[in-house]
């Protein structure tokens, strides 16, 4: 084949476009894939620097709590000397803006973060009354990463309620007491267990001494009104424990705690493994994942009998040596808040002797009681109470409709039967403190609809609370030192309950509106957290001799912005 000049100078020109076409091309995508390399740099820089910035809030959250606990850790620590700490603290010139803040260098970069000591704000209730323990700090962190930088402004709320720590959860244990979670009760709000967490799908109830076990589910939790993931705090010590309802040991074995560590009776979690809280939320009824929470926890505080002992020996604003309220006249009726009652007997005892004849006498306390029956022909009356009472002795309500703005301490056992209890204003309720043991039993027993009882019920010995026959729904919330609720859902009806296959079916009207005839499988037993117990309690003890700071509160914060 002959091939021309004009051939060979036009393949010549066609093989020099095409190189340099190809070198443009290469250039391109060099050029391409090296701004490529630079943002995807400068976007890594960008979210380095968030992150930086947001260890930084962390971290002078963390130094000013741990100078809070270090401070109420060292002695007895009154509320004013607290407020004048918090103020040091907050306004410390290390902190400050405008002294230069904390620089924090890191290996991705460097952190600088303070306090705007100008913009620190107080802290009010819901009554628009000034929290003096708290305060909001502003904290502002900048993160710089490789010239790229990031502010991180927070809002984050210090300080105490000085109350007991028992009231902030819906459900608790004291002094490595058990939580025993028995079937489908329902928690709205937060629990905290100092000892083990000890589930069951399976309910409890005694017929004469005989423990008898029905199937159900595991207790479901939902979250508080005001928050958005329900916690739950557990002694960084202890585990949660699943019931084998197929290899259960005895009932007074599991209630002891003896078996726990046989692997036949129970599944272990602990709540340090990782991913500890979706393994130990998957463990609950239609539950929302839980913030698993674990720490040493603090010892129990709360001083009962010292308390009522002091009232004694003080004086109070009225005294009985026993309290009988059988009327919705009684004058216990409209007793303020700060009103002071005391109950108990008192008797003389000769401490001095001449020869036969007694010299000196002394007073001693002895042990009496508050009761209160509103038992009548025609039903329970429905009877009030308010005040503040200290009882040396046993508490008693039975078939009353009893209506409470009333705080308790009982140096004895609590006994609710055949009664409800709701607060006399909408905010108002009953809080107790009792040394021996709570029982509320045979509340709206086989009945469709629950009665409410309204209150925090706290004692230093064990408690139990039944939704098996009886139908509560308790808004407030409960502590003890070793706990047992036990539930079922749906109906009973002479010691007959559904199968646990059908209590499983829950149908809740407000996420399935395409069932509202459905009947509920609502738990027997609800307990829901009253957002008001820590104001309640802190307009009881107003005026009240000085508390010492045990606690402090988790910082919390309020709000972030970058």
């Amino acid at each position: 084949m002959h091939i021309t000049k004009s051939e060979k100078g036009y393949a010549l020109l066609l093989a020099l476009t095409v190189l340099i076409i190809l070198s443009i091309l290469g250039l391109s995508l060099i050029t391409i894939t090296s701004n490529s390399i630079v943002k995807n740099e400068n976007r890594e820089n960008i979210v380095q620097a968030k992150d930086v910035s947001d260890k930084g809030v962390e971290f002078l959250t963390a130094s000013i709590q741990k100078e809070l606990q270090t401070y109420i850790s060292a002695g007895t620590v009154g509320k004013a000397d607290f407020q004048t700490k918090l103020n040091q603290i907050i306004q410390n010139s290390r902190y400050s803006c405008t002294s230069g803040g904390v620089e924090i260098p890191s290996e991705s970069g460097q952190t600088n973060v303070c306090v705007d000591v100008n913009n620190i704000q107080n802290v009010y209730n819901e009554k628009n009354e000034l929290q003096e323990l708290k305060k909001i700090i502003p904290i502002i962190s900048t993160g710089i990463v490789n010239g790229k930088k990031n502010v991180t402004t927070s809002r984050v709320m210090f300080g105490t309620d000085a109350i007991p720590d028992q009231l902030r959860y819906a459900i608790s244990t004291n002094n490595g007491g058990n939580l025993y979670l028995h079937g489908g009760v329902e928690v709205q709000g937060d629990l905290k267990s100092d000892g083990n967490l000890i589930l069951s799908r399976q309910a409890t109830w005694f017929s004469g001494t005989t423990a008898r076990w029905e199937d159900s589910v595991t207790t479901r939790i939902r979250q508080a009104a005001n928050s958005v993931t329900p916690k739950l705090i557990l002694n960084d010590q202890k585990n949660v424990f699943v019931l084998n309802t197929n290899n259960k040991p005895t009932y007074d074995e599991h209630v002891a705690g003896t078996r726990l560590t046989n692997t036949a009776n129970y599944t272990r979690f602990s709540p340090t493994a990782t991913n500890a809280s979706a393994a130990i939320s998957a463990q609950f009824f239609n539950s929302p994942q839980l913030n698993v929470i674990t720490k040493d926890l603090s010892d129990d505080t709360v001083e009962i009998t010292g308390t009522i002992l002091n009232k004694a020996a003080r004086g109070t604003n009225k005294r009985y040596t026993t309290l009988n309220i059988t009327t919705s006249t009684h004058e216990t009726r409209s007793f303020a808040k700060n009103y002071e009652t005391l109950v108990a007997g008192e008797t003389e005892q000769c401490v001095s002797w001449f020869v036969f004849w007694c010299t000196k006498y002394e007073k001693t306390l002895t042990k009496s009681s508050l009761t209160i029956n509103g038992a009548t022909n025609s039903g329970n009356r429905t009877i009030d109470l308010s005040g503040t009472y200290y009882v040396y002795g046993d508490l008693n309500v039975t078939n009353t409709n009893l209506r409470t703005d009333a705080l308790i301490y009982v140096d004895g056992n609590v006994t609710i039967r055949e009664s409800t209890l709701n607060g006399i204003r909408e905010n108002s309720t009953l809080i107790i403190f009792a040394t021996g043991e709570i029982n509320i039993s045979n509340i709206s027993v086989d009945r469709d609809t629950p009665s409410i009882i309204k209150g925090f019920f706290y004692t230093k010995s064990n408690m139990i609370m039944y939704g098996v026959g009886s139908h509560i729904q308790l808004q407030g919330g409960i502590s003890a030192n070793r706990l047992i609720l036990t539930a079922v859902r749906g109906i009973s009806k002479s010691n007959t309950f559904e199968s646990g296959a059908a209590q499983a079916l829950l149908y809740d009207h407000d996420r399935n509106p395409i069932t509202p005839n459905v009947p509920q499988r609502n738990s027997r037993l609800t307990v829901i957290y009253d957002q008001n117990l820590i104001s309640e309690y802190t307009d009881f003890m107003r005026d009240k001799e000085e508390e010492f700071i045990t606690e402090i509160n988790a910082p919390e914060t309020i709000e972030r912005s970058y």
